[in-house]
């Protein structure tokens, strides 16, 4: 989206130290308008470098009476409405997050460690999916491929007390199935909390149906469990055995791989 409106991007580490710190660095070239995460936290640094609801809120309930008026060029909308037409212009994103309990730190670094250099990894596929480009933060590492086209092309700086892994990701048809646009492509990131045993990942997929967005997530969430979190995590526990996408549809994950009680 910025791309396509010519405003300057980047990418930061996960936390509004982050955030805030790049946005006041930036401020000396750029004007710096707006700062996101996707845990739901949202800044605007003319009023303050940090994330704040009152603000968000306020902007949003702005945007809303826009959209209803008739200035705004692509005719009146709802939240819904435009929600859907940004999809039509942008692609459909269909995104799937959960997290996991680590039963203490030394277990969820050797986790981290075995993904880092599990045959999956090493033969750069996952199940039906083709690791296009993966990125190691904990130790600095960018795989030096070729990025794919969708694929941020941006080197984070190295966070030796931090366990964060991000993949993109393209699907391998199977026998029989079509095959995919070069431009539907899975982005998936494992990360340990900073303040809680937690192991948290996050799915996200970009197409331009929204059917094929909800499938090749939900075959990427799939897969991460099935050859990651029931191999190397087994003593992890799930924080739900049911998990809702971002539009709705609900997956499941085996009960098997569950220790003790879980609360969904």
């Amino acid at each position: 989206m910025a791309h396509a409106h010519g405003v300057h991007f980047e990418e930061t580490l996960t936390g509004f130290k982050w955030l805030g710190n790049r946005a006041h660095a930036m401020a000396a070239d750029y004007n710096v308008i707006f700062a996101y995460e996707e845990a739901l936290g949202y800044m605007v640094p003319s009023i303050s470098y940090d994330k704040d609801g009152i603000v968000a809120a306020a902007l949003f309930l702005n945007a809303v009476q826009y959209w209803k008026s008739d200035g705004h060029m692509a005719g009146h909308m709802t939240p819904y409405e435009k929600l859907e037409f940004l999809y039509q212009k942008y692609g459909y994103h269909e995104s799937i997050n959960t997290y996991f309990i680590s039963p203490n730190p030394s277990y969820t670094r050797e986790f981290f460690d075995t993904i880092r250099m599990c045959k999956e990894t090493v033969n750069m596929e996952i199940r039906s999916f083709k690791i296009l480009r993966w990125r190691d933060v904990t130790n600095g590492i960018e795989q030096p491929m070729a990025p794919h086209p969708n694929a941020f092309t941006t080197t984070l700086p190295m966070d030796r007390n931090s366990q964060m892994l991000t993949f993109h990701m393209q699907h391998i048809p199977e026998k029989g199935e079509a095959e995919d646009s070069t431009e539907d492509l899975v982005t998936m990131t494992v990360r340990a909390s900073g303040t809680e045993p937690k192991v948290k990942l996050y799915i996200e997929c970009r197409s331009e149906s929204q059917k094929v967005a909800q499938s090749l997530a939900g075959k990427a969430f799939e897969a991460v469990v099935c050859m990651w979190m029931l191999e190397y995590g087994k003593e992890m526990k799930p924080a739900s055995l049911k998990i809702k996408s971002s539009s709705g549809i609900m997956h499941g994950i085996n009960a098997d791989f569950a220790w003790g009680d879980t609360k969904g």
